[in-house]
């Protein structure tokens, strides 16, 4: 599927039309978390492709801030990413020694 298609086919139409200097974080982050709980593969390449075209707006100044770069984390927290997962494991391994958190 071509980048532009896959963008259109789980951006919301709603938002798809918006003003880019007018997009949040948080509607963002609802659009892309479903795409990944659904398709976690595809979810990961919209957000990043997100990403690269909220950061060329962001060059050409038709925009302040890259929502696609801040919804990063809060997509791994609320769709259990890799990092999540081995950060979660990591933490859960520190508080079993003795002493707690090393």
């Amino acid at each position: 599927m071509h980048p532009i298609a896959s963008l259109e086919r789980h951006v919301p139409t709603d938002l798809w039309h918006k003003p880019i200097d007018r997009i949040e974080a948080p509607e963002l982050l609802d659009a892309v978390a479903k795409a990944t709980l659904k398709y976690p593969e595809t979810g990961r390449r919209v957000r990043q492709r997100l990403e690269l075209v909220f950061a060329d707006a962001e060059f050409h100044k038709l925009c302040t801030g890259n929502p696609g770069r801040a919804i990063r984390e809060k997509v791994r927290e609320q769709c259990g990413g890799r990092r999540t997962r081995h950060r979660q494991a990591h933490l859960a391994a520190d508080r079993s020694r003795p002493g707690g958190w090393h």
